[in-house]
């Protein structure tokens, strides 16, 4: 009897012999538990024809916590062995320990436990499981990191700064992994603040050989822009080495006009960097934002109310052509202040709804905003428009007036439609397109989409269908 225990295992073979002969299919039912514990690894397409047994496909389930550290794909035993139930009571089983060679996508199981439990619950998995899916997600971690990423546009910040508390308990596990392709885009950890401090702290050299995306020469521009050392005088806060001596020129007028413009008080010291983007550094000057960095996806942009509007928005020309030096910065964008904070403590559903209302709005009116998350919107401290004063030759006040020269605003928007302070309003601006049903069919993540563009689509078609109906 010990002999046949012995020579059974979870492959072919056995699967061959308990299936021709009831009386070993016994044996091995009763002792599934020790074949099991002596397994190595356990091969999922061998697992899932087990599973094909009506009397076999319990003792898996009931030993699925054993079963699924060995078998050699984690993501699909998940979807088609497991039924959704036992997830549901159970998720923690699918962050277990990996016993197997096998490497465990975790983006997979990531996003399928997103289909039935919340942001928050899915991350605080993630959270206490994170040296796990560190370690046994090897160079699939990158993958990780992007799904992460968009998951934190619909969860507060305190609980992004969990998140971030645990890329810092790992950060020795997380750079140590072996990237052979891509390497990680340094946008995604930009939330994660506490990490970048890490990453800081270890110095430029180490931060130049981080596993980036990014040719060699972009994430040595990120590192110098990372470490740059800057103090408290104009030219070397805007600086970082980017600016030929006519940019800068013109940079320390903008910065001057800013300080003189805000409220009383505003000095040099008092400006902050508050973001980095795809395509540029904002800082806050006073009461206005002032952005500085590449030329933009779309230069030219829909004037419309639900659109922060800006003061300037374009790009620099000087004798140094951006195109022959691309480290150089060749773009300015100033806007009014606006109050960001107010949507951390909102609940998700909370903003998805002030995302909806914007973005159905856009949608009324022919356009498509195509990369919608929290993080892009604000509340106006001040009516929507330009307004930033300045004096004229003879010493009078006066407002800047938005041309498209200077803004790249294609059309006016009525007085009597500019939006008032305590609206919502789309403070990144680089991805407001016309409608055009062919770009809607695009495959998800191009030309700046978030797959949240994608649900609120859905949810603007079916609501403009059953008001369609109705007037029937």
């Amino acid at each position: 009897m010990s002999n046949e225990i012995e020579n059974m295992a979870i492959d072919y073979d056995t699967l061959e012999k308990i299936e021709a002969n009831d009386e070993l299919k016994k044996i091995f039912i009763d002792n599934f538990s020790k074949i099991i514990e002596k397994e190595d690894e356990i091969s999922y397409t061998t697992l899932a024809s087990f599973c094909n047994n009506s009397e076999i496909k319990p003792l898996v389930l009931e030993k699925i916590s054993e079963v699924i550290r060995k078998v050699d794909n984690r993501e699909l035993a998940m979807k088609y062995i497991i039924p959704r139930s036992q997830i549901i009571k159970n998720p923690q089983i699918l962050f277990e320990k990996n016993l197997s060679s096998s490497k465990i996508r975790y983006k997979e199981i990531i996003k399928e436990l997103e289909k039935y439990m919340s942001e928050e619950d899915v991350l605080n998995l993630v959270i206490n499981n994170m040296e796990n899916i560190v370690t046994d997600g090897g160079h699939y971690f990158t993958e990780v990191v992007e799904e992460l990423n968009y998951l934190t546009a619909y969860l507060p910040s305190d609980q992004i700064k969990k998140l971030d508390e645990a890329f810092v308990k790992n950060i020795d596990n997380i750079l140590q992994i072996k990237i052979d392709k891509g390497g990680y885009d340094i946008s995604d950890f930009k939330e994660f603040t506490g990490f970048m401090e890490e990453i800081r702290k270890r110095g430029p050299e180490f931060f130049i050989n981080f596993p980036l995306k990014n040719s060699r020469s972009e994430y040595k521009k990120i590192a110098e822009e990372i470490f740059g050392k800057y103090n408290e005088e104009i030219f070397s806060i805007l600086e970082f080495g980017r600016y030929d001596k006519s940019r800068a020129e013109i940079m320390k007028y903008v910065v001057a006009d800013l300080i003189n413009a805000s409220s009383e008080g505003t000095t040099v010291n008092n400006i902050k960097e508050i973001g980095r983007g795809s395509y540029a550094i904002a800082y806050k000057i006073g009461d206005y934002i002032l952005k500085v960095g590449n030329t933009r996806a779309m230069p030219e942009i829909p004037n419309h109310r639900r659109l922060l509007q800006p003061i300037i928005r374009r790009k620099i020309h000087t004798d140094r052509n951006s195109d022959e030096d691309p480290n150089v910065y060749d773009f300015v964008e100033v806007q009014n202040y606006v109050d960001t904070s107010c949507l951390e403590s909102m609940f998700p559903h909370q903003r998805v709804d002030i995302l909806y209302e914007i973005y159905s709005e856009l949608r009324d009116d022919g356009y498509v905003w195509l990369d919608p998350t929290y993080k892009n919107i604000g509340k106006l401290l001040k009516p929507n428009k330009a307004n930033m004063p300045f004096k004229d030759i003879d010493g009078k006040e006066q407002d800047i007036k938005p041309t498209k020269e200077l803004t790249g605003l294609v059309g006016e928007i009525p007085k009597e439609n500019i939006l008032e302070p305590g609206n919502f309003v789309i403070i990144d601006t680089d991805h407001i397109i016309k409608y055009n049903e062919q770009h809607m069919n695009l495959k998800k993540y191009e030309g700046g989409r978030t797959p949240l563009m994608y649900e609120l689509e859905e949810r603007y078609l079916k609501e403009k269908s059953e008001k369609e109906n109705m007037i029937r």
